[in-house]
């Protein structure tokens, strides 16, 4: 709110300020600030980044827990040229399970915001963000979805039952799994237990479990992925072999 004051008259939270205060991604380094250009020139403050703008229209502001903010839509749009696409991505699909998320103001936002950094990358992931990646529970989640379509390979189901159990990712024909372990989601002592029980029941079945983690993902996928690849191509010859 600080920053904002010191802005000046029609200062909005912004950027990644704005998209960690709506909780779709982190923020660091000094507070981003938005507000029109014109009239007088701007002070500079310490620890704050201002941007300025021709258009910053009503319906792309709100005020959100008591702080002026760009509504999530038009923070999408302002870091879209700052990020690359797997994180665009992945703040896409946090800001949409998002109640105040509206694809009818997304839509405007990008009709008439043509011509500016990163709209295009935004209007693809907007159009090419598969149904089911809106299923994903956590972030690990949605960066294999989103690594797992770069492979241009079948797309598993999300968050289904195998065996009475629910499971991140399954390709129900080869009756492989992937789970993405979160620390949130499995790092007490009764989760790692319950998740190797798990592992163990589903193997007995027949399924081939793969677990990786969010670490994993960032750090180096492609081994894993590659993992899972081979996996699916040998048991999809196994199971339907090649007709001769």
């Amino acid at each position: 709110m600080a920053a904002v004051l010191a802005c000046g008259r029609g200062a909005v939270l912004s950027h990644f300020s704005g998209g960690h205060h709506w909780g779709i991604c982190g923020s660091y380094g000094p507070v981003e600030v938005l507000r029109r250009s014109g009239g007088l020139k701007p002070k500079s403050h310490e620890g704050v980044r201002l941007h300025q703008t021709r258009r910053l229209e009503p319906y792309e502001i709100t005020v959100e827990r008591g702080i002026p903010v760009a509504v999530m839509e038009r923070v999408l749009l302002d870091v879209a040229a700052r990020t690359e696409s797997t994180r665009l991505e992945r703040m896409f699909v946090q800001a949409y399970k998002l109640e105040d998320f509206s694809w009818p103001r997304l839509g405007r936002i990008i009709t008439r915001r043509r011509g500016c950094k990163g709209v295009g990358k935004l209007r693809r992931i907007a159009l090419e963000v598969d149904p089911e990646a809106l299923e994903t529970k956590s972030l690990p989640e949605i960066d294999f979805f989103a690594l797992w379509r770069e492979m241009a390979m079948v797309m598993p189901s999300v968050n289904v039952l195998a065996e009475g159990h629910l499971v991140d990712f399954l390709w129900p024909g080869q009756k492989v799994i992937v789970e993405t372990d979160s620390w949130s989601y499995h790092g007490d002592p009764l989760a790692f237990e319950k998740d190797r029980q798990r592992d163990v029941e589903l193997i007995a079945a027949g399924y081939d479990v793969h677990r990786t983690t969010a670490k994993m993902l960032e750090q180096d996928p492609d081994p894993f992925l590659q993992n899972v690849r081979h996996a699916l191509l040998t048991r999809t010859a196994s199971t339907f072999p090649p007709s001769r």
